[in-house]
């Protein structure tokens, strides 16, 4: 699961055509956030690497280490390399930005993916520090959410730093079990059923 930011967004809904759960391949929408910023959401490609890396790269380091506790990775590099899965509807992923249109600077990215039988999915959400507090999250979890449930798929989970209190609060609202991790106390478990 792993996301750092505990606040709400107000869904304007997909516009432009599809629906949330529907073909999303096509599909671009604004979502306007609790502080009225709008930001466009829409299906990553393979086409986003380079701004995926840029991404990655922003994160700071407090962010770092509570997503990964302390190991150097890259939250979303294998799924760039995953994008031949992502049209087999194995993987998700979906990036927000503002909505200019000229230069896509990634603000925030939901993916998940699923389990081989596809009945359950790890689901992450990141968004860069400056737009903590601001809705981001919430509103990527709560679309990773609606679009899981709209592929028929049972149950979502997650794991994360104990130490992430927003996230921790963010995960409850949002109905997410959760438990500590028998084998790794330092990691609190998310479970939903969809």
């Amino acid at each position: 699961m792993n996301y750092d930011e505990s606040t709400a967004s107000s869904n304007t809904g997909p516009i432009g055509g599809d629906s949330i759960g529907a073909d999303q391949e096509h599909s671009r929408w604004i979502e306007m956030l609790h502080d009225r910023t709008l930001v466009a959401i829409r299906p990553m490609t393979e086409q986003d690497a380079a701004a995926e890396h840029a991404f990655t790269e922003a994160l700071s380091s407090r962010l770092r280490h509570l997503r990964f506790q302390g190991q150097l990775v890259c939250p979303f590099t294998a799924l760039t390399r995953q994008f031949d899965v992502i049209g087999q509807d194995r993987t998700l992923a979906f990036a927000a930005f503002i909505p200019d249109g000229l230069n896509e600077s990634i603000l925030g990215i939901g993916s998940y993916s699923t389990t081989a039988d596809g009945s359950s999915c790890t689901c992450d959400v990141a968004a860069l520090d400056e737009w903590h507090c601001r809705g981001l999250g919430s509103m990527l979890m709560r679309h990773l959410i609606e679009i899981a449930r709209g592929k028929g798929i049972d149950y979502m989970f997650g794991a994360d730093s104990v130490q992430n209190a927003p996230m921790i609060e963010l995960a409850e609202r949002l109905g997410f079990s959760q438990q500590i991790n028998p084998g790794d106390r330092s990691q609190i478990l998310h479970g939903l059923w969809l």
